[in-house]
């Protein structure tokens, strides 16, 4: 739309607006004949942001104790929209554990861990793109258990004394052997492997609880039998995992039994049956037969007492 006005003056000027949608104005002024002509443009600015970059990953990782030294471990991984090179670090109190490439993000492992004394580890994980502040996550590493731990037998040596008249199913000692893995690979139980002297009478003569109590399964007899044996013990925990594979761990070591004598036997007369004969005019205290008896335990010294029973 147009419009044409005039003044007192003579001048005459003309402006033109585009309606609906924001137009350039062109402004023209005339007097009489055009003398000059000003025009302003008009100016646009767009400012453009770097936006930093963000990770794009798991926060929880799991890693075996039995891990090799560089192996790998984790991967970080950040985005970034403008497509910048993107520079990885690590840090935190287990970030001695780690190397790390700072452009791959590659994790592997720098130095071993082990269960028995970390669990979890924890790492600081940044990102920057050399233009923003870095960016900064929490990982967190989970150790897995290994079997990779063997029974081990505490308080040895193992001796003790047993009388020779215990009673078959009597306790007669107690074994521990502690294993550090966690839960079945922890787990211990016993065997008796061998007893000396080596025979079969002796092979069943104890028996071993899973507790590690042993026990007596035959009878004893320090005159009749063997004073001393030595029991072989078997300790295995109940297996699992150790670089890839399932195996059991296991430790042996040795019960010492000395059989105690006690007085169970009675003393026997030596050279009966016995008789004699005496005057009968002789006085009294006159010796009439003299008899001996001792005592079949042999590391008993108990005295021996005669008396006469009339029959």
């Amino acid at each position: 739309m147009g419009k044409v006005n005039n003044n007192n003056n003579g001048r005459r000027y003309s402006s033109e607006i585009g309606m609906g949608t924001r137009k350039e104005k062109t402004a023209e002024a005339v007097f009489g004949s055009m003398k000059n002509v000003n025009v302003q443009p008009t100016v646009f600015l767009t400012a453009s942001g770097n936006t930093a970059p963000r990770f794009d990953m798991n926060r929880t990782f799991y890693l075996p104790e039995d891990t090799p030294i560089d192996a790998f471990v984790l991967r970080l991984v950040a985005v970034d929209d403008e497509g910048d090179v993107l520079t990885y670090s690590i840090s935190g109190s287990d970030a001695h554990y780690f190397n790390l490439d700072s452009r791959s993000g590659n994790v592997t492992l720098k130095q071993r861990v082990n269960y028995e004394d970390t669990t979890i580890m924890f790492l600081d994980a940044q990102v920057t793109d050399g233009k923003s502040v870095p960016v900064e996550m929490g990982i967190t590493i989970i150790v897995e258990d290994r079997n990779n731990n063997k029974p081990i037998f505490q308080n040895e040596p193992y001796f003790t004394d047993v009388p020779e008249n215990t009673a078959i199913g009597s306790s007669i000692y107690t074994v521990l052997a502690v294993d550090m893995d966690s839960g079945n690979s922890g787990r211990v139980s016993y065997s008796i492997e061998e007893v000396n002297p080596n025979d079969a009478e002796n092979h069943d003569l104890f028996y071993i609880h899973y507790n590690g109590t042993v026990f007596l399964n035959g009878s004893l007899s320090y005159n009749n039998k063997s004073t001393f044996y030595r029991i072989k013990i078997f300790a295995r925990d109940n297996g699992g995992l150790l670089h890839g594979q399932f195996i059991y761990q296991n430790n042996t070591a040795y019960l010492s039994v000395t059989v105690v004598d006690v007085a169970d036997l009675d003393p026997v007369f030596l050279g009966a049956p016995y008789s004699g004969s005496v005057p009968e005019n002789c006085p009294l205290g006159t010796s009439v037969v003299k008899v001996q008896a001792i005592d079949q335990d042999k590391n008993v010294n108990d005295i021996i007492d005669y008396s006469i029973i009339s029959e």
